[in-house]
């Protein structure tokens, strides 16, 4: 899976993208008007915004990783080709149409990661009749998701995005990536080359989710916008200082 996505990373240039994939200060001007970011949970088992863990251990290896400047996690999917994911109960038609868009997206950019719709198993237990699968739901706040897949022994693989807050493409498509197991991208210490921040549009508590780490890909689904009421970036600027 990951051979998939770095063969693409590395063979196309921001460049060479069509304009409507590429993130712009245009695109994250659609998104006025949130009164906060839409990546967030007040759960304490979700970290950096978005990406939510099953114990204290699978945190701070997520946090080491971050800090490390990896880009996976190590709980990657055995079969690229087939990834299970099933849809709640308490799943809303808007959220629904953004995963199969999502999904439609992943197969068009990465043909060789397929997402493959299976049954619910389990409503109250958060298993898809195929295990392990991502188990998608609409009935919580914010927008989260497991990173990587979860042991189906101890644990359930889940996305959640809320109604009319996160059930857009980018999102479904962001969260989905940390369900394969990415972590995020603005950090990384080259992202300087690819990406220029407006710190003054940023939340000081969200700060944190822009420290510079160490190596960013021209593909961004992974780069987290918290607080984007005004934009926060834009790709391919020479310069980046961050506001003292």
């Amino acid at each position: 899976m990951v051979t998939c996505i770095e063969d693409f990373a590395s063979s196309t240039e921001v460049d060479d993208l069509d304009p409507s994939l590429v993130l712009t200060s245009d695109c994250l001007e659609l998104i006025n008007g949130l009164q906060d970011t839409p990546e967030f949970s007040n759960s304490s088992d979700v970290i950096e915004g978005d990406m939510k863990v099953s114990n204290s251990d699978q945190a701070e290896l997520i946090q080491a990783l971050s800090e490390q400047g990896a880009r996976w996690t190590i709980n990657k999917w055995a079969n690229p080709g087939r990834i299970p994911y099933c849809f709640s109960q308490y799943t809303s038609s808007s959220v629904r149409k953004a995963i199969q868009d999502a999904v439609a997206h992943y197969k068009d950019m990465v043909p060789c990661i397929r997402f493959v719709q299976v049954s619910v198993a389990s409503e109250s237990g958060q298993f898809c009749s195929d295990k392990p699968g991502i188990f998608i739901r609409s009935r919580y706040e914010g927008c989260w998701a497991h990173v990587g897949f979860q042991d189906p022994t101890r644990f359930p693989t889940t996305l959640n995005l809320q109604t009319n807050w996160c059930d857009t493409i980018g999102l479904a498509v962001h969260e989905l990536g940390h369900s394969l197991g990415m972590l995020h991208e603005q950090v990384r210490a080259d992202s300087y080359k690819y990406v220029k921040i407006f710190w003054q549009n940023i939340q000081s508590s969200y700060r944190q989710y822009y420290k510079m780490d160490k190596n960013l890909t021209q593909a961004c689904l992974m780069i987290i916008c918290p607080s984007c009421i005004t934009p926060t970036l834009i790709l391919d600027s020479p310069n980046m200082e961050e506001a003292e």
